[in-house]
């Protein structure tokens, strides 16, 4: 599901879902609200052109992108370092991520994956209980998930 257009034109709009599969580029659920996210945020863009651009927007469902705001670090739990978040332009989410083996947490592999794990909270509840409803979905021969 997508959201009235903002302030992006809707072709804009339209190439940041298509890239990124219809799925949150964050947390990875599908079959959600959705709203590009800027990863840079505006408050924190250095100026000039490119805060529109495809290059720093990333497709992010409704909890990713309300948690997140203008966040661009996180805290590592396991170094207690501050990490930049995932970049999912720059970056494979594999290089990150994990699933735990009944795909319902999702597992910081770098100080990055673990920041962004902790600053996003991407194993709440509601994260859960949609992930378990996608697998018994695409279990049930609908929807390939994750």
């Amino acid at each position: 599901m997508e959201e009235p257009a903002g302030d992006l034109p809707a072709a804009t709009r339209r190439l940041v879902r298509e890239r990124a599969g219809d799925r949150c580029e964050y947390c990875q659920l599908t079959e959600f609200v959705f709203h590009p996210d800027h990863i840079v945020p505006r408050n924190r863009w250095p100026g000039g052109p490119g805060l529109h651009d495809p290059a720093n927007l990333a497709w992010a469902c409704l909890h990713c992108n309300s948690i997140k705001q203008d966040h661009t670090t996180g805290v590592d739990p396991l170094t207690g370092r501050e990490e930049r978040l995932f970049n999912p332009r720059t970056e494979a989410w594999s290089e990150h991520f994990a699933w735990t083996i009944d795909f319902t947490e999702m597992v910081g592999t770098s100080p990055i994956g673990r920041a962004t794990v902790w600053r996003l909270r991407l194993n709440r509840p509601v994260y859960k209980r949609h992930r378990r409803l996608l697998l018994a979905a695409a279990r049930g021969g609908f929807l390939a998930w994750p």
